[in-house]
């Protein structure tokens, strides 16, 4: 449908544009509310799954991203009644489709005009708005009803489920604790073994064993349960004190071979390199 702006207001166009109005506000304010109930249901319901997704996978901080989401659907819904813009001339298609027989729409097409015909158009608009006007909330009434009862319903259901998915505790929590606790038990180790490497030196080779139990392990926290997690600590805690050991013992060996080269004659620069 072709669009027919407004053109610039005249005296004569006030009262006309005054009567509708209340009735633009008033359609944009239903649209607000629809819109924007029907983001906090669809927001709700994709923060329900994720609530539930976060039962089966891993999923830190799961209730604030849940609330972020729900309240994500509302924004958007809010700002989805922005846009189409209602203006008056949509405001004057809603009144005369509601019984004013299509004589605001004709007042405005003729808005620009000011003859005899033109003015007892717009008197006869503005006794009509006037009319729309009185009865307002009859005509366009608030969502209610029927309507009203089902989305309520609705949203308190997914309301309740999702209260019954946080009071209830999740079995991956626990999981997430021991991945967390584990990442600072391998933290710890991790600097320790920097402040080894700066003050001892360590081969690239020898670094690489050290830690490839901790790289095995940070890559399983997140998929065990804690006591299948708990026995994969100790059995690596058990794997890295073997080859610490036998680190220490390949250095006592080659600390003990360098002081014997040193008393070797014509030995002793190799004994002190080494």
């Amino acid at each position: 449908m072709p669009q027919h702006p407004v053109p610039h207001r005249e005296p004569h166009h006030e009262p006309l544009l005054r009567r509708l109005e209340p009735v633009r506000r008033r359609l944009f304010a239903i649209r607000l509310i629809r819109r924007a109930a029907a983001g906090l249901l669809a927001g709700s319901s994709a923060a329900l799954a994720a609530l539930a997704a976060a039962r089966f996978l891993p999923v830190p901080e799961a209730p604030t991203i849940a609330a972020a989401i729900a309240l994500t659907g509302l924004a958007a819904g809010a700002a989805a009644a922005l846009r189409p813009r209602i203006d008056v001339r949509t405001a004057a298609r809603v009144m005369d489709g509601a019984g004013t027989d299509d004589a605001l729409v004709t007042a405005l097409d003729m808005l620009h005009l000011d003859t005899p015909v033109a003015r007892l158009q717009r008197a006869d608009a503005e006794a009509a708005a006037a009319r729309f006007a009185a009865v307002l909330g009859e005509r366009l009434p608030w969502p209610g009803g029927r309507e009203r009862r089902l989305y309520m319903a609705g949203l308190a259901a997914v309301w309740l489920a999702a209260a019954v998915l946080l009071i209830v505790p999740n079995p991956m929590e626990e999981r997430l604790a021991a991945g967390a606790a584990l990442g600072d038990e391998i933290g710890k180790i991790e600097r320790a073994l920097d402040e080894l490497d700066r003050t001892a030196g360590l081969s690239e080779r020898d670094r690489k064993a050290l830690t490839e139990p901790l790289s095995r392990l940070r890559e399983q926290a997140l998929r065990k349960d804690a006591e299948a997690l708990r026995a994969d600590w100790e059995a690596a805690e058990r794997e890295m004190a073997r080859l610490a050991s036998e680190l220490h013992e390949e250095r006592q060996a080659l600390r003990a071979w360098a002081q014997e080269l040193q008393r070797s004659p014509g030995l002793e620069a190799l004994g002190r390199a080494l």
